[in-house]
């Protein structure tokens, strides 16, 4: 018998983090097929639910899982005796059972004996029912223009033409109060805003640039604030303020060249 276990929430950090990720593993024999793991995770920002799963013949385990938005928990099992797959008559493909809630969409689905790799069965045991629907009548979404202009955005190499065009966006349920939502698009086609690539990947490694950005604002001048604050973070966080710096400075504004 062997035990192990990970904090998940420690790696790639240099100082000492609480186990708010992490698994564990008990091992009953030599070679690894039979085991029980065990995760968790505090905070893991999903709906609740309730899921459990057997694997088929090819991995032939079950786990079983519940979340929420405080907490998730699995415990898996590795690996049932061909006895009780053959007896339940499972193929490479496992069954599932899950109960799901989301809260985003105020549906609920469920998943009843289905393939768990197969994706939706398009049957009632594998469907959903739209809860907020059913009781406050289904959505009519809308959009209006509050405002169009054109500003310039500070930067610390000078400022940026863009076009601003803020916009209110209304989710009305029949029988219930409408949801309202202002945001903003801020175009810089014609003159983006440099910021370095985030090289976690071949195709970022290198510099990049802001062409256009929606904001979640309410009015013109945050928005134009939050392009800053974003630029900037970018800037920061993946090329450091002194060391990176963008080699093709703003454009000055029509006109300027005449004057």
């Amino acid at each position: 018998m062997h035990f192990h276990w990970q904090n998940l929430a420690q790696e790639d950090q240099p100082t000492p983090r609480l186990p708010l990720e992490g698994r564990c593993w008990l091992w009953f024999d030599e070679d690894g097929n039979k085991q029980i793991q065990f995760s968790w995770s505090v905070l893991p920002d999903l709906g609740p639910g309730v899921d459990f799963t057997i694997n088929g013949h090819g991995e032939g385990g079950v786990q079983l899982g519940l979340h929420s938005r405080l907490f998730s928990t699995w415990l898996a099992y590795e690996r049932l005796p061909e006895k009780i797959l053959k007896l339940l008559n499972l193929n490479y493909e496992g069954r599932r059972i899950s109960l799901d809630w989301y809260s985003d969409g105020g549906f609920l689905h469920w998943s009843l004996w289905t393939d768990p790799h197969g994706g939706f069965d398009r049957t009632w045991r594998d469907g959903s029912f739209n809860v907020a629907d059913f009781l406050l009548g289904k959505a009519v979404h809308s959009e209006k223009v509050i405002d169009e202009v054109q500003v310039t955005v500070p930067m610390p190499e000078g400022e940026y033409p863009a076009k601003v065009t803020l916009t209110e966006a209304t989710w009305k349920r029949p029988r219930w109060f409408p949801l309202r939502v202002r945001r903003a698009e801020v175009d810089l086609k014609d003159n983006p805003i440099g910021i370095p690539g985030k090289g976690e990947n071949s195709w970022d490694c290198g510099d990049d640039a802001m062409y256009s950005v929606t904001v979640g604002a309410s009015n013109v001048s945050e928005a134009v604030g939050k392009v800053v604050e974003w630029a900037l973070r970018d800037r920061l966080n993946y090329g450091g303020m002194q060391a990176w710096k963008w080699d093709k400075p703003p454009m000055p504004p029509r006109g300027a060249e005449a004057a």
